[in-house]
Protein backbone atom coordinates (compact mmCIF):
# COMPACT_ATOMS: atom_id res chain seq x y z
CA UNK A 1 0.00 0.00 0.00
CA UNK A 2 1.35 3.08 -0.96
CA UNK A 3 1.92 5.75 1.65
CA UNK A 4 -0.18 8.90 1.71
CA UNK A 5 1.70 12.66 0.95
CA UNK A 6 0.45 15.72 0.56
CA UNK A 7 1.34 18.67 -1.91
CA UNK A 8 3.62 19.97 0.61
CA UNK A 9 5.73 17.41 1.48
CA UNK A 10 8.78 17.81 -0.83
CA UNK A 11 8.87 22.00 0.06
CA UNK A 12 12.23 23.24 1.17
CA UNK A 13 11.67 25.69 4.22
CA UNK A 14 13.30 28.80 3.36
CA UNK A 15 14.88 30.79 6.20
CA UNK A 16 15.13 34.62 5.93
CA UNK A 17 17.14 37.02 8.26
CA UNK A 18 13.93 37.77 10.02
CA UNK A 19 13.38 34.06 11.31
CA UNK A 20 13.85 34.62 15.60
CA UNK A 21 15.07 31.24 16.32
CA UNK A 22 16.98 30.84 19.20
CA UNK A 23 20.75 29.70 18.77
CA UNK A 24 22.90 30.14 21.61
CA UNK A 25 25.65 30.79 19.34
CA UNK A 26 24.19 34.12 18.51
CA UNK A 27 25.02 36.39 21.49
CA UNK A 28 28.63 35.12 20.21
CA UNK A 29 28.39 36.08 16.36
CA UNK A 30 26.16 39.80 17.78
CA UNK A 31 29.10 40.99 19.68
CA UNK A 32 29.41 44.58 19.79
CA UNK A 33 32.22 45.77 22.18
CA UNK A 34 32.27 48.64 24.63
CA UNK A 35 33.12 51.62 23.44
CA UNK A 36 35.09 52.63 20.44
CA UNK A 37 38.04 50.52 19.26
CA UNK A 38 41.38 51.79 19.63
CA UNK A 39 43.07 52.17 16.36
CA UNK A 40 46.65 52.41 15.81
CA UNK A 41 48.52 55.28 16.85
CA UNK A 42 50.96 55.09 14.53
CA UNK A 43 48.95 57.47 11.72
CA UNK A 44 47.75 60.06 14.88
CA UNK A 45 48.86 63.60 14.45
CA UNK A 46 50.64 65.22 16.21
CA UNK A 47 53.09 61.76 16.28
CA UNK A 48 53.92 60.02 19.96
CA UNK A 49 56.73 57.81 19.58
CA UNK A 50 55.91 56.31 22.77
CA UNK A 51 52.42 55.28 22.34
CA UNK A 52 53.40 53.99 18.38
CA UNK A 53 56.15 51.59 20.54
CA UNK A 54 53.69 50.29 23.07
CA UNK A 55 51.39 49.80 20.46
CA UNK A 56 53.73 47.52 18.22
CA UNK A 57 55.29 46.25 21.95
CA UNK A 58 51.85 44.32 22.92
CA UNK A 59 51.21 43.60 19.20
CA UNK A 60 54.01 42.61 17.64
CA UNK A 61 56.59 41.58 20.95
CA UNK A 62 55.27 38.92 22.24
CA UNK A 63 57.33 35.89 22.72
CA UNK A 64 56.14 33.33 20.30
CA UNK A 65 57.88 30.66 17.88
CA UNK A 66 57.39 32.95 15.03
CA UNK A 67 59.11 35.72 17.02
CA UNK A 68 61.99 33.78 17.89
CA UNK A 69 62.37 32.57 14.19
CA UNK A 70 62.23 36.23 12.67
CA UNK A 71 64.93 37.66 16.02
CA UNK A 72 67.30 34.29 14.65
CA UNK A 73 66.79 35.60 10.71
CA UNK A 74 67.47 39.01 11.84
CA UNK A 75 70.85 38.21 13.87
CA UNK A 76 72.09 35.67 10.95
Amino acid sequence: MAALTTPHDNLIRVTTMSDTTQNPESARWHYHPEGPVGLNPLFNWPPRPSAVLKWYSGAWLQITAITLCLALAVTA
